[in-house]
């Protein structure tokens, strides 16, 4: 009885064995793979990172711009409300030469 198990354990081995030896290899190889692929991935973090950062850094320069936008645009409001006025002050026969304003008003505007 004892060489009967003996001999079945001798079969099971002889086949299981260069198998067994077959999944090691092929694990192997995958962590290897996975290890490669981590480092890719790391590296396509750190591109994503500086992508962010151009656009923090393009978004920034946006609201400038849009600082600035708002800025010229209520300087010329301003400039229209000054035209305005000095038609206004013309029409009423106050003030001749109406740039008389405006030359005042632009001082402050080139500020």
């Amino acid at each position: 009885m004892k060489d009967i198990i003996a001999g079945f354990r001798e079969i099971i081995q002889d086949l299981l064995v260069p198998e067994l030896r077959s999944i090691k290899t092929e694990l192997q190889h995958h962590s290897k793979q996975f290890e490669q692929i981590e480092k890719r991935f790391d590296h396509i973090d750190k591109q994503f990172e500086q992508i962010d950062r151009r656009f923090e850094q393009v978004f920034k320069e946006l609201e400038d711009l849009k600082l600035g936008q708002k800025e010229i645009l209520s300087k010329l409001d301003i400039d229209k409300r000054l035209t305005r006025l000095e038609t206004i002050v013309e029409k009423s026969g106050l003030v001749t030469g109406g740039n008389i304003i405006r030359e005042k008003e632009s001082k402050y505007l080139k500020k």
